[in-house]
């Protein structure tokens, strides 16, 4: 099952039993960007983007990246970081948001 909540979008990635699809990866990344061109009140925000060191992580950013961008974001590429890192580039680059 995929669960939300603070930390974000949590599921399983397993070869037969994956339930984080390419599909709920990019609804849900389409769905950040929405709220984030609403609230910031620019259709085109600078959205980070990173990545941790789990096997299915460069594939899942692979995804995130081409929803963001079909959402119009600008991507910045933070690639293998940490999400502590992502938080602090976010600000201190004044981006608009950021996914890991």
């Amino acid at each position: 099952m995929i669960k939300t909540g603070i930390s974000g979008l949590r599921g399983t990635v397993a070869l037969g039993e994956s339930n984080l699809t390419a599909t709920a990866v990019t609804q849900w990344v389409q769905a950040y960007v929405g709220e984030v061109q609403a609230q910031r009140e620019t259709a085109h925000p600078r959205i980070a983007l990173g990545h941790d060191a789990r096997l299915s992580s460069p594939a899942i950013a692979d995804i995130a990246r081409g929803a963001l961008r079909m959402a119009g974001a600008e991507v910045v590429e933070l690639g293998l970081t940490l999400t502590p890192t992502t938080q602090l580039y976010i600000r201190h680059a004044t981006l608009d948001g950021g996914l890991m």
